[in-house]
């Protein structure tokens, strides 16, 4: 159990390691700048309260959120950075895979616990749960995650005494300050209570110490929920959004959904349901059964907190969630795996079974192979959009110029520009900024290794993973747009097609589109490229004045361009390019798209100009 715990901790720390240093930032995005601005500048300055710890954010109390992020930023000297926070997350995240891990095989056969091990790593290194990974302040949702299994652990494991009963209603009562959600964990705990009743009598006194206990957290839970009337936009509308979003949640990770998709959920969910109709018959299972499903009810309970929350219009479960459904997977999952390796079965309901389980695992597999290149496409967005928001900031912290804060939400790291100028002007919030925003940094030398804070160590394992990775072909293109010599394609025939949809998220035709020096770009559409069988990437191209040129990373698989343009689907792409028009002079651009190779051939010519002004 030691090796496969290591290995857990090991692996899956690692992994989301390599997706931070691959795809993160230090620099703070959205509710990260008010938590600077309202609780660690306050806590730098000596006027932090310590109420302020158990204050609202949205509709949760985040306490250990806080408490992370301000241990972080201590340790590391004053500064704040995002990709401390991250890296941190790495740990916070697979200790608690290990946590799950560890109750879910307690007392399993071999057979199960290597199942269930190599079901945890393969969930835990994948990025479907970006947000989570790539922004610090998201940690709220590990927390939250990992009292819940150490709740129902304890109410599936404990002894039924009194001491056990005020454990669960300690750890319970403080599970309400990791996310609002997390009161669901009481319930989940009379769920497991129910079960161990009804498999054998609890005594009395026990049972209805705990019972009245987590009510009453729940009860807290409710009332501790603040008022937030600017969420009431998101929260589902009537019955049928309802359950039109529980439903998503259900057949995750499935994306988008269809109904014949629903069939998926059936396979997903029929453990849980096999396993209580038996129990409810025979009265008979074990306590890691028991555990299991309290997960699965505390996750279905979350199923329905995300569709009233935010199931109006939602269609998709937003990736920050995704690591809730995940743990519904690996929930039943462990329930196929005790139905079939642990119950006196003959061999023909055991083969049965373990064909089940291999086509259950094989569909869902192909499910997740299927969704990982969207994934990577809206992560690879995410750190485009990360790198602006670095350069913008940055540029208006050395110049002041407040044009560097005038571009779309997105861009910048905060959807009011105003509002970002007024903390980026504050000087204690300055002085918290992580390293790629000190203006100066450029002209400070290297230091010595034990003069460094922790955010510098982070961008050195940055740097130094990205160019393992380089290494392995694993890359990421450049946000600006490179000076090239010569028109790299004058006089070439198109050996493919193109298509640009929209330009800055504005239709395009054939009139020409103005932008300025120094303003963000963003691309989308698609290309037909038959050399895609050499190399995925190409370039934009920019040929006027003088000639530059933005390589592109296609991810997304364009099924209909393909129906309607009759072409390969191995060479049809669609694509999100995003570049910085940084020192690209004012004049008339002709926009085209070009290979990779060395020479390069032009793919198509856009039915555009580009016409760059100062």
């Amino acid at each position: 159990m030691l090796v496969a715990v290591l290995a857990i901790v090991v692996l899956v720390a690692a992994a989301r390691s390599v997706w931070v240093s691959l795809y993160g930032t230090d620099i703070p995005f959205w509710d990260q700048w008010s938590q600077i601005m309202t609780q660690i500048a306050p806590l730098k300055e000596g006027t932090w309260r310590v109420s302020e710890y158990f204050s609202p954010h949205n509709e949760h109390r985040v306490l250990f959120t806080r408490l992370i992020s301000m241990a972080l930023m201590e340790l590391n000297g004053g500064i704040w950075s995002n990709l401390v926070e991250a890296y941190a997350n790495t740990v916070i995240y697979s200790v608690t895979m290990a946590l799950f891990y560890v109750l879910a095989c307690r007392g399993a056969t071999r057979s199960f616990a290597l199942l269930m091990l190599l079901a945890v790593v393969i969930l835990g290194i994948m990025p479907y749960d970006w947000e989570n990974t790539l922004v610090g302040f998201q940690n709220q949702f590990y927390v939250m995650i990992a009292f819940a299994i150490a709740l129902v652990g304890i109410a599936s494991y404990g002894r039924p005494n009194l001491a056990t009963a005020g454990l669960l209603a300690v750890v319970a009562f403080v599970g309400l300050f990791t996310m609002a959600s997390g009161l669901f964990a009481a319930a989940a705990v009379c769920a497991v209570v129910v079960l161990r009743t009804w498999r054998a009598p609890l005594p009395k006194i026990y049972v209805a110490c705990v019972v009245a206990a987590m009510i009453l957290v729940v009860l807290c839970g409710f009332l501790l929920l603040p008022d937030t009337p600017g969420n009431g936009d998101y929260k589902a509308q009537g019955l049928i959004d309802h359950i039109h979003a529980f439903a998503l949640a259900l057949v995750w990770p499935l994306v988008p959904v269809r109904p014949r998709h629903f069939l998926l959920a059936t396979m997903i969910w029929a453990p849980s349901l096999i396993w209580l109709i038996k129990f409810l018959i025979t009265r008979t299972t074990r306590d890691r059964d028991i555990f299991l499903m309290g997960i699965i009810a505390w996750v279905l309970l979350q199923a329905v907190a995300i569709a009233h929350a935010r199931g109006h219009n939602i269609t998709s479960i937003p990736s920050r969630y995704s690591n809730i459904c995940a743990l519904g997977l690996l929930a039943n999952l462990g329930l196929a795996l005790s139905l079939v390796f642990d119950e006196q079965l003959g061999a023909h309901r055991r083969t049965l079974g373990q064909v089940a389980i291999a086509l259950g695992a094989g569909v869902i597999a192909f499910v997740f192979i299927k969704r990982f290149p969207d994934d990577m496409d809206v992560v690879h967005q995410r750190y485009d959009f990360s790198r602006m928001e670095t350069f913008y900031t940055r540029s208006y912290l050395r110049s002041k110029n407040p044009a560097f804060l005038q571009h779309p939400s997105l861009t910048i790291p905060f959807p009011n520009a105003e509002l970002l100028k007024t903390f980026l002007d504050t000087p204690v919030v300055q002085s918290l900024l992580p390293p790629s925003l000190q203006p100066d940094r450029a002209s400070v030398p290297d230091v010595s290794a034990n003069q460094k804070s922790f955010a510098d160590t982070a961008l050195d394992i940055q740097k130094s993973v990205q160019h393992f990775m380089a290494g392995l072909g694993v890359s990421t293109p450049s946000i600006f747009f490179k000076e090239e010599d010569g028109d790299l394609s004058t006089g070439d025939s198109p050996i493919g097609a193109c298509s640009n949809t929209d330009v800055n998220e504005t239709e395009v035709s054939t009139a020409p589109f103005v932008a300025k020096s120094n303003d963000p770009m963003r691309f989308y559409g698609w290309v037909i490229n038959p050399q895609s069988r050499i190399t995925g990437r190409f370039f934009i191209v920019l040929s006027g004045p003088k000639t530059y040129r933005l390589e592109v990373n296609p991810f997304m698989k364009r099924p209909d361009v393909v129906k309607v343009m009759h072409s390969k689907p191995r060479d049809t792409f669609g694509y999100r390019a995003y570049g910085i028009l940084l020192g690209v002079p004012p004049g008339d651009y002709a926009v085209q798209l070009t290979t990779a190779a060395n020479p390069a051939q032009l793919i198509c010519k856009l039915p555009f100009q580009l016409v760059i002004t100062s």
